[in-house]
């Protein structure tokens, strides 16, 4: 019995397992559950196993190692992610073969010059990547392949009779048979040509490829998607107790590109109460559990909004038809319908907490609905009727007049409660239809964006707390405190631009807040905010209920995008099985929901890699055209080799150490500057320069500048002293 537990929790990269999947593993075995659990407590009690602060087992750990996802730098040395601690920093030279997310057993050394834990790989647990994309290059009788991911370290030996046609500059989808070990360089076999490295588009193809991404639905997917009906049967319209919202103006709100929607909404008011009802896709009603469709959502996690193309999470049958609120038919749905009360602040003000939730809402009615949407809205549109005070009619003024009354009590008291509200600006690239650059558009929030974001996050708020009061098995939307040694160096940066802050310790957002409304009118408010947001832990998914840092939110998920979001159709399965049994759902609607959110929250985190790789992808591309010209840029990164600065469509470059040619330049890491040795001259972070672009590599995504009025030493190069 011992030995049938320990062989399931070295199994999956050493994942912690909750004692509801040990029991239910181990008991295939035909051993009881009493027995189990006294086999497991011995296993504590002896130091074989050890419990996690959630109440997961995993194998106890030799003491001074860690375990976790090692994160490597495009230098070669990388970070192992530990979660009750900070990273661990692993040099180039003491990877043991390791490569960019792997899953490896560390062995903690000392105290890094990075001022944490460094460490050694002594084992790797688990491989991240079978294949790897990159560049293939002939070298005599064999080959290599060159991995387009700079954080893969290694390139890839290829035999002769292994390259399956490939040439020089061809890029290739390479099958990793040999890993390395510290010792060898990894070897295999090309499984795919994608295409020479100058055809158009081939960066984008790369991209998908690198990522994993999936671009066919299996046959059995689409075979399913086919018998789904494209319109609402009148029988499911009635069943299940589906209320009828179809004679509640109701509209949805929109992108003008957008395809599909998944969010409609509908408001009543009556002096300082609101009413709002937002309606969200029943996409569940299509996706029964453990059908293909839904397995295949699984597999990919979310849809994948690449630059030039969108890689949707469900067949479009249901994305773009059955499951899209359009304006003018019938559309199933699961409707939130809430009353908040305009008076009053975040704590008080009528509104009704429901269990952790810390909501500003009372929750009137959580079910599924049968709605039609009377309009599609854009952002656009609406941005300019409540910008000219003119709308279409009576009915839109009112209706829009009281969304945007709402969603400023709504802002109010999210930024009252310590709420986060960063000032930032998202880069579209504009595309012609062979896919080439045209131009770059700075997407910023607006009035209509904002009051979509306010009744999305007032409705995952209401859900989670309606989850967690009925004590129901749950994936929620967590968000970590920053870690000390983080907020520590912020401080330092903040300290060297003169910020008036005495303390970040503690990490209490409303200092965050302050340090955004001192920036607000600053050159540098961009580079604050991206320091702040890089100052903060990564968003994921989890079982277990834990508070929301960014929203200052004590309980919520994600449930109000099933279309494009696995999560999001996970909890409308356990809030349906909720509903329908009246007490907590059944906890075998998923076999391990732990394994779904980690799985989901490394897809999400895969999908932002390769979206924003593409964009930078295509600004790179744009950028060859402007070879030669001046920009106006902010330093946002100071490092022994140079200077990165961001131009003014978000895109960075490198003004390189060698091309400093005025003097010799000190490194001062702790301050974040380059000092001129003879001159005093001081390039610091936050700095404004004017810059000459002056090489662009799409391939590296790399873009080389130099700074205004200092011409380049060609004969030499001028050295760094760190």
């Amino acid at each position: 019995m011992a030995a049938h537990i320990v062989d399931l929790l070295a199994t999956q990269g050493a994942r912690p397992r909750t004692e509801e999947q040990v029991l239910r593993s181990v008991g295939q075995h035909g051993l009881e559950p009493g027995d189990i659990r006294r086999t497991l407590d011995d296993l504590v009690f002896t130091g074989r196993v050890e419990r996690t602060r959630k109440g997961a087992y995993r194998l106890a750990r030799p003491e001074g190692t860690v375990t976790g996802r090692i994160s490597v730098t495009r230098r070669g040395f990388g970070f192992v992610a530990r979660p009750d601690g900070p990273d661990v920093y692993v040099s180039a030279q003491r990877m043991a073969g390791a490569m960019h997310g792997d899953t490896v057993e560390a062995r903690l050394l000392r105290t890094s010059r990075w001022g944490g834990d460094s460490g050694e790989v002594v084992h790797v647990l688990e491989r991240a990547h079978e294949t790897l994309v990159g560049r293939y290059e002939k070298l005599g009788k064999i080959g290599q392949v060159v991995p387009a991911d700079a954080r893969i370290n290694y390139c890839v030996v290829v035999g002769r009779h292994m390259r399956s046609g490939a040439r020089t500059g061809d890029m290739v989808v390479v099958r990793i048979d040999r890993f390395p070990d510290g010792r060898r360089d990894p070897a295999g076999e090309i499984v795919q040509v994608i295409g020479h490295e100058s055809d158009p588009n081939i960066e984008i193809e790369v991209i998908v490829r690198n990522h994993g991404l999936r671009t066919e639905f299996p046959p059995e997917v689409l075979e399913a998607a086919a018998a789904i009906p494209t319109d609402v049967i009148e029988t499911d319209a009635v069943a299940d107790g589906r209320r009828d919202y179809r004679d509640l103006l109701t509209c949805t709100i929109d992108g003008a590109d957008a395809k599909d929607f998944d969010d409609a909404i509908s408001i009543e008011r009556d002096g300082d109460k609101f009413v709002l009802t937002v309606h969200i896709a029943d996409v569940s009603h299509y996706t029964p559990l453990r059908g293909p469709i839904q397995q295949e959502a699984a597999v990919r996690g979310t849809s994948v909004y690449l630059v030039d193309r969108v890689l949707p999470m469900l067949p479009e049958r249901l994305s773009n038809g059955i499951c899209s609120l359009k304006p003018g038919v019938d559309r199933l749905a699961v409707s939130v319908r809430m009353i908040v009360w305009a008076g009053g602040s975040a704590d008080h003000g009528g509104a009704k907490r429901d269990g952790a939730g810390g909501g500003q809402a009372e929750h009137l009615e959580i079910g599924p609905s049968i709605i039609r949407s009377d309009r599609r809205l854009t952002y656009e549109e609406v941005d300019e009727w409540i910008e000219k005070d003119a709308y279409p009619d009576e009915t839109l003024r009112t209706y829009i007049t009281d969304l945007l009354d709402l969603m400023h009590v709504l802002d109010r008291r999210r930024l009252e409660r310590g709420s986060l509200e960063f000032e930032t600006v998202e880069p579209q690239v504009i595309l012609d239809e062979d896919g080439r650059p045209l131009d770059v558009k700075l997407r910023v929030p607006t009035p209509a964006t904002k009051i979509i974001e306010e009744a999305m996050i007032l409705t995952n708020e209401t859900i989670a707390g309606f989850m967690h009061e009925h004590r129901s098995p749950m994936i929620y939307r967590i968000h970590d405190e920053p870690d000390a040694e983080t907020i520590a160096e912020l401080g330092v940066i903040l300290d060297e631009l003169n910020y008036p802050v005495k303390s970040l310790a503690g990490g209490d957002p409303r200092v965050y807040q302050a340090v955004i409304r001192f920036a607000h009118k600053r050159p540098e408010k961009l580079l604050i905010n991206q320091l702040l947001l890089r100052s903060m832990k990564q968003a994921v998914y989890c079982p277990a209920l834990s508070p929301h840092f960014g929203l200052a939110s004590a309980c919520y998920t994600h449930f109000t995008s099933p279309i494009r979001r696995y999560p999001d159709l996970v909890v409308h399965h356990l809030l349906k099985a909720l509903l329908a049994h009246g007490k907590q759902a059944p906890g075998e609607l998923f076999d391990d929901l732990e394994g779904v959110a980690e799985l989901s929250s490394l897809a999400e985190r895969e999908a932002d890699e390769a979206e924003r790789e593409s964009e930078t992808v295509k600004i790179c591309e744009l950028m060859q055209g402007h070879l030669g010209e001046t920009f106006d840029g902010i330093v946002t990164g100071v490092v022994s080799f140079g200077l990165f600065v961001q131009l003014p469509n978000t895109v960075e470059g490198l003004v390189h150490i060698r091309d400093l040619t005025d003097d010799y330049y000190q490194h001062e890491p702790e301050r974040f500057l380059l000092r001129g040795e003879r001159s005093g001259r001081v390039y610091r972070l936050g700095q404004q320069l004017r810059v000459k672009l002056v090489n662009v590599v799409v391939g590296e995504r790399r873009l080389d500048l130099l700074i205004e009025g200092i011409e380049p030493d060609r004969g030499g190069r001028r050295a760094c002293r760190t």
